[in-house]
């Protein structure tokens, strides 16, 4: 199937030249777009598989959108879809303006159509990589969250044998009572780890639900961060990491699809625990905030539910802390760069939340994921 290209190019001519020369090629294209406004409403409809922009795209319509480096950071964010920019601007400032917005690709204006095209195809070829090694990570993570799994389901299946054997030796009495009583416990917790395995396997398509936010960090620590944990434990022999969960709120609710707030939490904490090759402790922290603030373009006003994910690791450089959530081919387990970091800030945008990070050298790092709050029941 041919990819689809959004097109957001001020200049009319040059737009409709390019949206000709690619359809000749064989691609699908949308728009084109003339600035941020129009392109914004074509990627609440549609979903391209790359987007061809303007660098200097000045739209005076919409104040939350300045030019094409600030739409470029929320298609990134929102919608993980790789960015071409077109810039006839040579100066160090733009240039170094460009590098910020983690561009796929950037062409120098004038370009021929060979180059267009070369850059269109080795953008595609990128981002095709960047998801296969994320889908590669999470293969890697849900084997260890089964093994535990399976480990706890047989742990189970033996305590409900022993029960069975012993209910069949035993004459009827109040320890046959007790007995029948353990039996049913251990069917439930049984049920439990099969119903998880299930909304793990059901992926992002599960629906968004109202849940416990408290409830909810406590059953991905035990259930989801656990087994990764004691599959670090067997790779570190000497070393040990504690894990904690605590709640300042613990009835504040959100609504949120189960599956990706999971793999959010599961990034966050599996950097974390790359950031302690010595050991340290792990806390989740749940609460509330009532919030006030701009970020990235996004205005965040109200109750926000939080969960704060805090390390003993080795930090984070400050000079590059601004930049972990944006798209890398790095992904060095000291800096947190790379893809992971870049698409738990997208589901948290999703969300219509955020995440913020703070960290110090060889103190440790916290990450704190804003999520908004379901008003209280009255």
């Amino acid at each position: 199937m041919a990819a689809t290209i959004l097109i957001v190019e001020d200049e009319r001519i040059a737009a409709m030249a390019i949206c000709a020369l690619l359809e000749d090629r064989g691609y699908s294209v949308l728009g084109p777009a003339g600035n941020a406004t129009a392109a914004a409403a074509i990627l609440a409809k549609s979903r391209p598989d790359i987007v061809l922009m303007d660098y200097r795209l000045e739209d005076f319509e919409n104040a939350n959108y300045v030019n094409g480096a600030q739409l470029a950071k929320i298609i990134n964010q929102r919608y993980e879809i790789p960015v071409v920019f077109m810039t006839g601007y040579r100066d160090q400032k733009t240039f170094a303006e460009l590098m910020q917005a983690e561009p796929f690709c950037h062409l120098q204006k004038p370009f021929t159509d060979e180059q267009l095209l070369v850059s269109v195809e080795f953008a595609l070829l990128r981002h095709q990589s960047f998801r296969l090694a994320r889908d590669t990570r999470r293969l890697h993570d849900a084997s260890i969250i089964l093994a535990g799994h399976v480990r706890d389901f047989n742990g189970l299946l033996t305590a409900l044998s022993l029960s069975v054997w012993q209910l069949e030796t035993t004459p009827p009495g109040d320890s046959t009572s007790m007995l029948i009583y353990q039996m049913k416990r251990n069917l439930e917790k049984a049920k439990g780890v099969t119903d998880h395995l299930l909304q793990f396997a059901r992926g992002s398509d599960a629906p968004s639900e109202i849940c416990n936010l408290a409830e909810f960090v406590r059953s991905c620590a035990q259930c989801l961060v656990q087994p990764i944990i004691r599959a670090w434990r067997t790779q570190h022999e000497d070393k040990e990491i504690t894990c904690d969960t605590s709640s300042d709120a613990d009835n504040i609710t959100v609504r949120i699809n189960k599956r990706e707030i999971e793999e959010l939490l599961l990034i966050l904490c599996r950097n974390a625990l790359k950031a302690m090759p010595q050991g340290g402790s792990l806390r989740l922290t749940v609460g509330g905030e009532r919030l006030s603030l701009e970020k990235e373009g996004e205005r965040y006003i109200g109750e926000f539910a939080y969960v704060k994910i805090q390390d003993t690791g080795l930090g984070i450089l400050s000079d590059q802390l601004d930049k972990i959530f944006l798209p890398s081919l790095s992904s060095d387990p000291n800096t947190g760069f790379g893809l992971d970091l870049a698409r738990a800030q997208g589901i948290a945008v999703k969300h219509r939340g955020f995440i913020n990070a703070k960290s110090a050298v060889s103190q440790g790092s916290t990450f704190t994921v804003f999520l908004p709050a379901m008003p209280e029941k009255k």
